[in-house]
């Protein structure tokens, strides 16, 4: 190997758990392993459908908040308006969130849940 394809300077950041390899000739690589993190809420953690909800946290469409750390919370608005269908929830650009029961499409509030719109269509929606 020619020496100045040798790495040259290496770098752990503990607070990111990255490490950067540096060399002359091929720059700065920068390695890192992607977080993975599971939650449980309690029997029957299946979560099917699920969005984005903030930079660290997902929302089922079981109406639960699962995130880092272990991180839970139950939204029952969500849990009452979908009963039992958990495949189908999607988050908007404007952070409104989007279910689906049956015929019934619902828009609700990002923050609060509350029912923003309701659509009843004329057969179930897959």
């Amino acid at each position: 190997m020619p020496e100045n394809d040798e790495i040259k300077n290496v770098f752990y950041d503990e607070t990111d758990q990255k490490l950067y390899l540096g060399s002359f000739t091929n720059g700065l690589f920068m390695l890192s392993t992607p977080k993975f993190y599971t939650g449980h809420i309690g029997a029957g953690d299946v979560y099917y459908g699920q969005t984005a909800y903030t930079h660290n946290t997902i929302l089922t469409a079981k109406g639960d908040i699962l995130g880092t750390n272990g991180y839970t919370k139950r939204i029952n608005a969500v849990q009452k308006l979908v009963p039992s269908d958990y495949l189908s929830i999607l988050t908007d650009s404007l952070h409104r969130i989007w279910v689906r029961w049956g015929s019934q499409l619902y828009q609700l509030d990002g923050t609060t849940f509350a029912v923003l719109r309701k659509w009843s269509l004329p057969g179930e929606i897959a």
